[in-house]
Parts: structure tokens; C-alpha cells; sequence
């Protein structure tokens, strides 16, 4: 029987074909599940956006999912952040036309991008999630590069030198001579003079 040689082990053709087989099986699956991840999604943003979790005394939708369905109130906030940034314009509760043919993994990791960012990219329906995530990769490193590039072209003003503060000696003199400060100190506090004589007792 004719193996298939790889660098690390040898493979039939029957365990080639069992391959080829399984990868079908779980595209076809996985084609199915994305399905329903659309559909819950949208109904778990309905369910958000009128807020009827309420009529069974529920507070948020996130709480109200995990109990109700089991989803983790992360994977929730995903699902209704996805539908809301993709939903059509003319049904908010449907995915817009243009969005329908990207599988439901892809919307999720392009959620975050502008129509534009997602053009630039060059991302299309027939993109696989791993080259999705590679451009993303791609793009945020380009945006990060153009960035420190502005910041090192942008010049750095240069700090001005602080002024120093120019005192004026006639108004604040440094120093005061005791002289000066024993004739003004009469002027300043007015004395009397005190007799003893008129403190005196009257039996002496």
C-alpha cells in the first residue's frame, strides 16, 4: 500500500481519506453551529434591546442567559456586541445583507473594525478565521508603527527657563540695620511715663 511520507511519521492513503473525510464532517458541522450562534445571538440582542428578561424578574440579560441557557455572561456580551455592530440597517434585529455571507467566528474578531478598517484589510467571506487574524495582526502592528513614527517626528518643545524673580530692595530690603529699627520702634508703640511715687501707700 502507498504511504504518504511526512517529516515525522508515515501516513496511509486510507488514513489521508479518513482525514479528508473528518474535515468535511466538522466544516459541515461547524457551518451548522455558526448557524445557530447567529441565531441565538440575535435573540439573546432582542431580548437585550427590550429588555424582556424583565418579565421574569431578571435584571440584566448576562444573568439572565447563564441561568436561563447556561451562556457565559462573557460569551453573551460578545454575541449581542457582535449582532449590534453588524445588524441591518433597515431590521435591527436581522445581520445585514452584507454580513450574511462571513461565518459567525469571523464577525465576532471583526466586530471591534470600521467598514473601512475591514476593507483596508482586505477581508472578504472567503477568508479563513486564521488569515482574518493575521491581518488583524498585520493591521494593528502598521497602526502602532505609524504612530511612534509620529511621535518621533513630532519636535519637542524645548522648556522655557524659569525667570528668576527680581526683588526690589527699596520695597523688600534684605536687611535692617538695628539702628533703623531702634528710631522707628517709638514712633511705633507710645510710651508713659510711670512715677512711683503715685503708686505709694498712704501710711508710709
Amino acid at each position: 500500500m502507498e504511504s504518504i511520507k511526512t517529516e515525522l511519521v508515515d501516513f496511509t492513503q486510507a488514513e489521508e481519506k479518513r482525514l479528508l473525510f473528518l474535515k468535511e464532517r466538522v466544516l459541515k458541522t461547524q457551518g451548522k453551529a455558526d448557524s445557530l450562534a447567529r441565531t441565538i445571538a440575535g435573540a439573546l440582542y432582542e431580548i437585550s434591546e427590550k429588555k424582556l428578561f424583565r418579565i421574569e424578574a431578571y435584571t440584566s440579560i448576562g444573568v439572565y442567559a447563564n441561568e436561563m441557557f447556561g451562556i457565559e455572561k462573557s460569551t453573551t456580551s460578545e454575541a449581542i456586541s457582535t449582532f449590534s455592530r453588524f445588524k441591518s440597517e433597515t431590521d435591527p434585529y436581522r445581520l445585514g445583507e452584507e454580513w450574511e455571507p462571513f461565518g459567525w467566528k469571523s464577525l465576532t474578531m471583526l466586530r471591534k473594525y470600521s467598514d473601512e478598517d475591514i476593507a483596508v484589510m482586505g477581508i472578504t467571506p472567503d477568508c479563513t478565521n486564521r488569515e482574518i487574524a493575521l491581518s488583524i495582526k498585520a493591521f494593528e502592528d502598521s497602526k502602532t508603527a505609524i504612530e511612534n513614527s509620529d511621535l518621533e517626528e513630532k519636535p519637542v518643545e524645548e522648556e522655557k527657563p524659569v525667570e528668576e524673580e527680581k526683588h526690589n530692595e527699596e520695597e523688600s530690603p534684605a536687611y535692617v540695620s538695628r539702628e533703623t529699627f531702634e528710631e522707628e520702634l517709638p514712633h511705633s508703640f507710645p510710651q508713659k511715663e510711670i512715677h512711683i511715687s503715685d503708686y505709694e501707700s498712704p501710711e508710709a
